[in-house]
């Protein structure tokens, strides 16, 4: 999985913003989390469009965030940058092989949701949360959740292809 190079800019500029009490001008936001002044438009109107910060016009125009940075999760910030749905929930579930491979995505989903949705902007700006709890904790629960979400050894078609000694019950071939 790769996140768009957007998604970061716009997790970066709401951290920068949530640091600072005056309007920042694109200038300084754009030289401070390190992307260019022409990239930053596009990343800010996906934030307005969100209302979690606003523009200001004038001599010393620029953005300022209008909302706390605990209630935005980088989850929040994916869905708005990445159109992050249940793209992984989707598609035909017909034969053995796109079972599993949709509970595997599937599994993979709910343990991104699950995780991304658990930090928040607030969450990043203390380092040493962002660096231990949540990557520890996310780590450990993430797999015992996947562990227990695809327990394919006990689906019932995976039991078929078992018993038939892998061999496709159809026409006998070997899988």
């Amino acid at each position: 999985m790769q996140i768009k190079a957007q998604t970061d800019y716009a997790i970066k500029m709401l951290i920068y913003l949530s640091t600072r009490r005056d309007v920042c001008t694109s200038k300084e936001i754009a030289t401070d989390i390190g992307i260019s002044e022409a990239t930053l438009p596009r990343v800010a109107n996906k934030l307005k469009s969100a209302k979690w910060i606003s523009s200001h016009s004038g001599n010393r125009g620029g953005f300022s965030i209008n909302v706390n940075p605990n209630t935005i999760s980088i989850w929040d910030v994916m869905s708005l940058t990445e159109n992050a749905g249940r793209s992984f929930a989707a598609g035909e579930h017909n034969g053995i092989y796109s079972y599993q491979t949709h509970k595997v995505f599937s599994a993979f989903q709910d343990v991104a949701e699950r995780y991304f949705s658990s930090i928040t902007i607030a969450d990043l700006l203390n380092r040493k949360t962002a660096e231990t709890m949540y990557i520890q904790s996310a780590q450990i629960s993430a797999l015992k959740y996947v562990a227990d979400k695809m327990a394919l050894s006990n689906c019932s078609q995976m039991k078929k292809v078992q018993s038939s000694g892998g061999r496709n019950t159809k026409n006998g071939d070997k899988w």
